[in-house]
């Protein structure tokens, strides 16, 4: 055990040491692309992020990791679902993606979710309710949820403790869609948000 570690926490002690977890690690919330909300990534390329990233997820011990593409979060989200998609080809057995599901794309996203899933990259949804200032449990997220609950995949929320997004929001929406596979991002942010 490394010295200030816990013979019963091993993993831990790896992880805090730098050295890879010794286990299969999926990382489920991952951002690609260009930036502005006030941090950069270190690339506009999509490609060059992929490869720079895989050497950060080799040295951590991550298989694979599910990203949100800041084209689709904060862009025109069916294009930048596919921009992601066709960019990442060649990085396929590291890179899924989630589907970012703003309601304000609903017309063209519901139509093409069969096509988008069926594709062998998309593995969720990504839903950013504080950011997009649409409430969490606003309807317009029902096509995604209901979506998600038939097909039994997972909806990554960024949660905070903010009229959005607050994690005790989210109880009416887990028990509307029991099938669907809710991850809280950032458990649930500030503090009040992790306490929920």
């Amino acid at each position: 055990t490394a010295v200030g570690g816990r013979a019963d926490k091993p993993l831990w002690d790896r992880v805090r040491t730098g050295r890879p977890a010794g286990t299969r690690i999926l990382d489920a919330h991952g951002h690609i692309g260009a930036s502005n909300r006030g941090w950069y990534l270190t690339g506009t390329d999509i490609a060059e992020t992929a490869r720079e990233t895989i050497l950060q997820m080799d040295g951590l011990g991550i298989g694979r990791i599910i990203v949100s593409p800041e084209e689709a979060l904060f862009g025109d989200a069916l294009a930048g679902a596919r921009q992601a998609a066709a960019e990442l080809a060649p990085f396929r057995d590291r890179f899924s993606g989630y589907v970012c599901f703003n309601p304000r794309f609903a017309d063209a996203l519901v139509p093409e979710f069969d096509a988008l899933f069926g594709d062998g990259f998309h593995a969720g949804f990504k839903i950013l309710a504080s950011y997009w200032k649409i409430n969490l449990e606003d309807p317009g997220y029902g096509p995604a949820l209901r979506y998600a609950d038939a097909h039994r995949l997972p909806v990554l929320y960024h949660t905070w403790d903010d009229r959005h997004n607050s994690p005790r929001m989210l109880e009416s929406v887990a028990r509307a869609h029991p099938n669907a596979q809710i991850l809280l991002g950032h458990s649930g942010g500030g503090t009040d948000g992790r306490i929920e």
